[in-house]
């Protein structure tokens, strides 16, 4: 039975996720995974006339779920790239984001254009399987990052205690994302 027909036959389209990315996916308050991409899903879901079971793994293991056959889908603000889109089939998309960076409030950065700073004195973290790290490599190849001062983290939360520990100088990760942590360190929630 092909992938399709194992879903309408089931009524059960199951979705991975990285539950740790707000807005675009997250806990809520009865420990259940919300934002816009479980939202999303849920509609798509709806419209189908399938149930949706939306599962949390860690975001580079999304692509191997998938292939294994754990999972039917993914959203997870996952970018469409040449070595995803060799590996997994994409939708269109459906949203454009770019990069947000953050720094300690006493950071003496401003104005960091990703594409020619020189990051080389710099601890930079990132998530582990996302465009940032890739972004990343590409700087330890151009010479502007020192492969040692690379970071790499499981999620933005860990990335967001380290930069709050003093573990990284940098933290590159989706532009509203990068909101949504800014804003919470503002009301002291983050």
């Amino acid at each position: 039975v092909d992938d399709w027909a194992r879903i309408i036959q089931d009524g059960m389209l199951t979705i991975g996720t990285a539950a740790s990315n707000p807005p675009f996916e997250y806990y809520d308050d009865s420990f259940q995974i919300d934002g816009y991409d479980a939202a999303l899903m849920r509609a798509v879901g709806e419209k189908l006339g399938l149930q949706v079971n939306i599962v949390d793994y860690p975001f580079e293991g999304l692509p191997a779920a998938l292939q294994m056959g754990q999972i039917d889908g993914i959203a997870s603000a996952l970018t469409i790239n040449a070595a995803r889109s060799a590996a997994v089939d994409f939708s269109m998309p459906y949203y454009s984001s770019s990069e947000g960076l953050l720094a300690p409030a006493n950071s003496p950065l401003s104005n960091v254009a990703l594409s020619t700073v020189d990051l080389s004195n710099l601890r930079v973290g990132v998530q582990r399987g996302t465009v940032y790290e890739a972004w990343a490599k590409q700087a330890i190849d151009a010479g502007r990052l020192l492969p040692a001062n690379l970071r790499g983290y499981a999620s933005e939360a860990d990335i967001v205690q380290a930069l709050k520990s003093g573990q990284v100088d940098l933290a590159v990760v989706d532009a509203l994302p990068a909101l949504v942590i800014r804003e919470n360190q503002e009301d002291g929630t983050a």
